[in-house]
């Protein structure tokens, strides 16, 4: 089974000449754009994986408690970001204190940041 698609009629040859280019320098444009869009990008899971690799140590701030963050070096994550955090230290915020707690499983739900904390 095919499809009709109906085609406006172009009375002169400029005018279709004119939509002919158009077309082309629009999907042309979207293509290039695409491609420097996607140079850009980087995935969440890419950037766990960077500091995985790079056995830097991180900041979690965690979710609906604004006033506590783990700081540690991720050993492990899956696709849910569950991370598994080593030498991992509580550290609240108000009242300047840090408490080690070793190593634990964070699960990806409680993670509202992460970053690195360049040490």
């Amino acid at each position: 089974m095919t499809l009709a698609v109906a085609r406006p009629k172009l009375k002169t040859r400029e005018a279709r000449v004119t939509l002919t280019r158009r077309s082309r320098t629009t999907v042309a444009d979207m293509a290039i754009s695409n491609k420097k869009l996607q140079k850009i990008m980087t995935l969440p899971i890419n950037q766990i994986f960077r500091y995985l690799q790079n056995r830097s140590r991180v900041q979690v701030w965690l979710h609906e408690q604004s006033d506590l963050r783990i700081e540690g070096r991720i050993l492990g994550f899956d696709e849910y970001m569950n991370l598994v955090i080593d030498d991992a230290e509580e550290i609240m915020v108000k009242k300047k204190t840090r408490r080690a707690i070793g190593r634990i499983l964070l699960k990806g739900d409680n993670i509202c940041l992460m970053m690195n904390t360049g040490n």
